[in-house]
């Protein structure tokens, strides 16, 4: 295993709304706790105990699936890394209030700055 972690596919799965099930990271991106918004696991064992916990267990593994989407959309985006690059530091704000069942936001703050995506309403 070498020392470089990508983190694209974590971000695209859990913008989709999926509960990602990773292998233990050297480190987790900024924002993102295990058991929180993703799981970690460090064997095959353990990822066949977690696989079968969460299939059992819905409104948990959604819960979950819902906390990492909100991450993920909020400070994971392209244009995250873009604004880093260039300004040395995420310009944008984009908290949501809420994510409905579908991943949709629910409803805006009134300080809400994310320029970049369409909302649902």
């Amino acid at each position: 295993r070498d020392a470089w972690e990508d983190h694209y596919r974590l971000m695209e799965a859990m913008i989709h709304g999926c509960m990602v099930l990773t292998d233990r990271m050297l480190s987790l991106p900024p924002g993102l706790q295990n058991g929180t918004h993703l799981i970690e696991f460090t064997s095959e064992s353990d990822l066949r105990h977690l696989i079968s916990y969460y299939l059992n267990h819905p409104a948990e593994r959604l819960a979950i699936a819902g906390r990492g989407r909100e991450v993920a959309m909020s400070q994971h985006r392209s244009w995250h890394r873009l604004e880093e690059i260039i300004f040395g530091r995420k310009v944008t704000d984009c908290s949501v209030s809420g994510i409905d069942r579908l991943g949709c936001t629910t409803s805006r703050s009134a300080s809400h700055q994310c320029p970049y995506t369409v909302h649902a309403s």
